[in-house]
């Protein structure tokens, strides 16, 4: 870069590029959040099942319910 003459466009050009870069990689953090988002709604909605199917074990074992 010895005695380069850079112009306002070409500073331009690298600006933009620098951002565009971010963007990319502001999309790539959005969707992994997206994906954690759906495995942890997974993840609570199993747990709510399980609590659900624990407490109708224990009402058929209440009223001596056979499967």
């Amino acid at each position: 870069m010895a005695n380069e003459n850079i112009t306002i466009e070409d500073l331009a050009g690298m600006i933009k590029r620098g951002f565009d870069k971010v963007d990319e990689r502001f999309d790539l953090v959005d969707n992994r959040l997206e994906r954690i988002e759906t495995r942890l709604e997974n993840l609570v909605h199993k747990n709510e099942f399980e609590k659900l199917e624990m407490r109708v074990k224990i009402l058929e074992e209440a009223l001596a319910i056979k499967k």
